[in-house]
């Protein structure tokens, strides 16, 4: 590095001064410097906002004596950011365009999405000619600023009311102390220490300094301590989190006697002197006791021991000095909040409650520790309540401790413990109780023998013959953040899971039906809305993707729910077939598109749905259900488009056509011309469409139909994507300051790339699939085709009467046939679906409350139906009115799914 630096000097004719040695400069830096706090909390808000962040560093590799500091610095960063690049490991350095490239391969980002800081304005430069918004640091105050507008999320709160709550997210500036960022299993040294044959502690270890051991409580494991290790090893401790005897991976001895607190004390010393700890502060919720006890045993041990107690935090169980005048048990009963050491002195008790909802018992437990006479759990919220749910990412990781602990056989032996009165380890009650917490263990054993059945990690033994036994297991995987293309709406699911097959599906069903878990089945995630978003299990059909039979002479292909029409546009032209119809997005999956009305346009074709001609459905019980116009034809009609609400959509059937190309012709029109003339546009072509440019008269208009030409295209970079895309993106992001230039940005776009005849011939499913260009809001409501005219000119008089009031390019206005599915927009009925945009430029939020507000009204006011998969403020009882068949879809929704398992918070307001 101080080579590179007397270079650059020599070649920028900057002499350096004898004097100068990069090494002490790190050194000062080492011993001076300070992370900037506020940068790495906006860094931690906008990461809970969605945003991915990362680091990209000019860096040498340090072989300095002080290079514990460059190592510490970097494993701080990579905890706190998704992305750490160093320039030394890379082989780029900045401002070199490769190691933006890099970072955007490995962030799956676009150039256009990202914002990149750097104190360097030479580093920017490239940055922003690939396409990225940059800022040139200067102060924290003044960046912080800049990166709220450039990022959206804004420094004011609330006061707006639930509506703007994913408008206006939470602050950089006004933010409050964020938590800490927690540790990952992966993160961390994990270890082992053996206290003697047969026993051994499991641990993990973080940090440098001076040394603080964390003891955690019941019923939990050394993951309750998540948060805080991080942050302690960042403020210069060596941390080390044991997960205490009988969790997690730690030995679990059936013998009773291995619990008392005694021998635990004995086996902590032993622990801390194996690692050659002389000297701890530790943290436990009965710590001043443990103290007292580990220096009362230190003796007793072993003469060679040499641990000490610095200091003791007891984080839970407040410290009341031993009174021998009283009688401890007469006085614990006198205080029911400790009751509990008694519940668990009764054989049976506990079992027959704890184990009755083994879910509810866990959040229950985490999250409280209330309790009523007769029972632990009483008085808590049942399972079904809001209140209930919650801590998914703690409940399953402290579950799987529990599962870790629990040898083949153990459950026989924990069930013989729970059979019999258990001794105190003490001959005189009076005196300590301490052996209450040996029962609770082994309760809590026992109901990790459930939870395994049960199938947290969704591990389900069945029995062989020949006494064998043989395992199917489909893993859950926590903390997965959902979000939809448009990054709009998005959850954190408990569990997502990636199935295989039909029975690995079964399986979670059958543990969510005893957990009391809803699910969400999800493709592509295009829906811009929250119908697809769960805080409770999910499942991405991904891997369940395959063509499974193609009858050519039917014209007809079945196909497993998970597989995206991408893929299957591909494989029927292999094969000399084709669907008559798409929406403008193919990466969407079969089950998906038919769950929630996808459409196109063409007066003679209906929605996607109306081209499945069979389907296979799972219901919450377990059945597998055949369904057709022939076979359970109430279920067929409710399934074509069934919400997510129904079940599992295994395998689709579709009717198709063979193969075809389309020629598509655009040409610019008036409204007025178009709406004057709709019945011949509509005769012309099969596949009309036409783009409004709101706030004007413009109007591109766009057949699509049949043809045997040769494929040819007009299709540019340079106006398709640099003008069409980039610079529209950038002007609509100065809109936002400017909202007025929204009218001229409409105009001007009009005539840059739709004012001249367009026209592209290619295999039909690339003409129907069109680039939706950037993050927006939509909504798209069908109304009765004769309306269209009247609906329109009055949005357009609306926008007219609102000057302050501004909508994006285009309203896109397209045709479908109408059918008889229950909940088709277009169900009986001839339909025009009217889209609207408001576009998100680099992910910036824009007002369009009063937009949206002024466009229900008028689609409701025409008899409108809302697009099932994008927002709107609809319930029941609009729907009631809207669709005739509701009441039969209702009725077969609660027929096949009883409890609710299938439902979320967007499907309540639809059917409560």
């Amino acid at each position: 590095m101080e080579e590179g630096c007397r270079q650059h000097a020599s070649a920028s004719g900057i002499a350096l001064p004898p004097t100068f040695c990069v090494a002490r400069a790190f050194e000062e830096m080492a011993a001076n410097g300070t992370v900037n706090t506020p940068l790495l909390q906006a860094a931690r808000v906008l990461r809970r906002n969605g945003f991915k962040t990362g680091v990209l560093t000019n860096n040498w590799v340090d072989d300095s004596a002080g290079r514990l500091f460059t190592a510490t610095l970097m494993n701080l960063l990579h905890r706190h950011f998704d992305l750490v690049i160093e320039s030394c490991r890379l082989g780029a350095q900045k401002p070199d365009p490769k190691i933006y490239t890099y970072a955007l391969d490995a962030l799956q980002m676009k150039p256009q999405e990202v914002i990149l800081l750097d104190d360097i304005g030479e580093n920017l430069k490239p940055a922003r000619e690939m396409g990225m918004a940059t800022i040139l640091v200067k102060d924290t105050e003044t960046v912080l600023k800049e990166l709220e507008e450039l990022s959206g999320v804004r420094a004011c709160r609330g006061g707006l009311g639930p509506l703007c709550l994913l408008e206006v997210p939470e602050g950089l500036l006004t933010q409050e102390e964020p938590l800490p960022t927690a540790c990952d299993p992966s993160d961390v040294t994990h270890g082992y220490v053996p206290i003697r044959p047969g026993v051994q502690l499991h641990f993990v270890e973080m940090g440098h300094g001076p040394v603080i051991c964390l003891c955690h409580g019941f019923p939990e494991s050394w993951l309750s301590w998540r948060y805080q290790i991080p942050a302690l090893a960042d403020a210069g401790f060596r941390v080390i989190a044991l997960e205490m005897k009988g969790y997690g991976e730690s030995t679990a001895p059936p013998d009773i006697k291995e619990y008392s607190q005694e021998q635990i004390c004995k086996d902590l010393v032993v622990f801390l002197d194996k690692l050659g700890v002389a000297e701890a502060e530790l943290e436990k919720d009965l710590g001043r006791t443990l103290k007292v006890l580990i220096r009362s045993t230190r003796q007793e041990v072993g003469v060679g021991l040499r641990v000490d107690l610095g200091a003791v935090a007891s984080l839970n169980t407040p410290y009341r000095p031993a009174d021998p005048t009283v009688d401890i048990v007469e006085k614990m009963k006198a205080q029911p909040t400790f009751d509990y050491q008694f519940y668990f002195q009764e054989p049976g008790v506990a079992e027959a409650e704890l184990e009755k909802d083994v879910g509810r018992t866990l959040k229950v437990l985490i999250r409280s520790t209330r309790q009523e006479t007769m029972g632990m759990l009483r008085g808590s919220p049942s399972p079904t309540s809001p209140s209930s749910r919650g801590l998914p990412a703690a409940i399953g990781a402290i579950c799987h401790s529990f599962l870790m602990a629990l040898a083949p056989g153990s459950v026989t032996s924990l069930g013989r413990v729970m059979g019999h009165p258990v001794a105190l380890p003490y001959p005189a009650p009076k005196r300590n109780l301490e052996g209450a917490g040996v029962v609770v263990i082994a309760v809590l054993k026992r109901l990790v023998g459930r939870w395994k059945a049960e199938g947290l990690l969704m591990e389900r033994r069945l029995e062989g013959t020949g006494g064998g036994r043989r395992q199917q297991k489909v893993h859950g995987q926590g903390g997965v953040k959902f979000q939809n293309w448009a990054k709009t709406y998005g959850s954190s699911p408990e569990l997502y899971f990636q199935p295989t097959s039909v029975e690995e599906i079964r399986e979670i069903l059958d543990m969510a039906r005893q957990r009391d878990k809803r699910v969400k089945v999800v493709g592509g995630g295009h829906s811009p809305s929250d119908i697809a978003c769960t805080d409770d299990f999910m499942i991405q059909m991904g891997k369940m993707n395959r063509v499974l039979k193609v009858d050519k002479e039917k014209q007809q292909v079945t196909v497993e729910g998970g597989i995206f029409l991408s893929d299957l546009n591909v494989e029927l032209s292999k094969h000399g077939l084709a669907l008559a119809n798409l929406g403008a997005v193919s990466e969407v999956a079969a089950a998906g598109v038919i769950g929630t009305g996808t459409h196109n346009t063409g007066i003679s074709h209906g929605i996607l749905p109306t081209q499945v001609v069979a389907l296979t459905l799972l219901t919450a019980s377990g059945e597998i259900l055949e369904c057709s116009e022939s076979i359970n034809a109430d279920i067929f009609q409710a399934a074509r488009l069934h919400l997510g609400c129904l079940g599992v959509v295994l395998t689709v059937t579709f009717q198709c056509v063979p193969q075809f190309h389309l020629h598509e012709v655009a040409f610019p029109s008036t409204l007025t011309e178009v709406l004057d003339h709709l019945e011949d546009h509509l005769k012309r072509s099969q596949y009309f469409r036409f783009l409004w440019f709101p706030h004007s008269e413009n109007v591109s208009v766009i057949y699509q139909d049949p043809t045997n030409k040769p494929p040819s295209s007009s299709a540019s970079w340079l106006w398709d994507y640099a003008v069409g895309y980039y610079l529209l993106e950038f002007l609509l992001w100065i809109s936002t300051f400017v909202p007025s230039l929204v009218r001229w940005i409409n105009r001007f776009f009009f005539w840059l790339l739709f004012s001249s005849r367009v026209e592209n011939i290619a295999i039909s499913y690339k003409i129907f699939n069109y680039e939706c260009r950037f993050k927006q809001h939509v909504q798209d409501w069908a109304i009765p085709i004769e309306k269209t005219k009247e609906a329109l000119l009055e949005l357009k008089a609306a926008l007219e009467n609102n000057p302050k009031m501004v909508a994006h390019y285009p309203v896109e206005v397209r045709f479908a046939r109408g059918d008889e599915i229950w909940l088709s927009p277009c169900f009986q009925r001839d339909s025009c679906y009217m889209n609207i945009i408001m576009y998100r430029p680099y992910g910036k939020n824009v007002p369009r409350l009063n937009y949206w507000l002024i466009y229900e009204g008028i689609m409701k006011k025409h008899g409108g139906r809302p697009h099932w998969a994008k927002a709107h403020s609809c319930t029941r009882k609009d729907f009631e009115k809207m669709y005739p068949a509701f009441p039969k879809f209702c009725s077969v929704r609660e027929k096949l799914d009883p409890t609710g398992m299938f439902l979320n918070s967007y499907l309540e307001k639809v059917f409560y």
